[in-house]
């Protein structure tokens, strides 16, 4: 498992797309992101590759799960942090906590730019 932490304290607005809550004028700062990637095969020896983001911050509710602004935001964090484009969204709801929300990188060029940043 290769695993990264960036710091970063920045501010992140909901745009009320949220399927859970009127996320509409909610903001909060995010702390740190951590991100851990995965290499290996699955159970008939595919590659079973894949990242998880976890995105600390200080909204106080896990509702904010699939509010777009809030995705844009944080994949705007890490494309600035890291030079280099990435895209993120949520992972389902059942991995969604308390201040820390679950992510994961949407297209083959975001997962390619992370696992070249985990490995560097």
């Amino acid at each position: 498992m290769l695993q990264r932490t960036m710091v970063v304290n920045e501010q992140v607005h909901c745009d009320g797309s949220s399927i859970w809550t009127n996320s509409e004028g909610i903001s909060g700062i995010v702390q740190r992101i951590e991100v851990r990637g995965y290499v290996g095969r699955g159970y008939v020896g595919e590659s079973c590759d894949w990242i998880l983001v976890d995105v600390y911050h200080d909204i106080p509710m896990w509702e904010i799960y699939t509010d777009k602004g809030f995705e844009c935001d944080v994949s705007r964090i890490i494309s600035d942090h890291l030079g280099i484009g990435v895209d993120v969204s949520f992972t389902e709801q059942g991995m969604q906590e308390l201040g820390i929300a679950s992510m994961e990188p949407v297209r083959k060029r975001s997962i390619a730019n992370l696992f070249n940043w985990l490995d560097s």
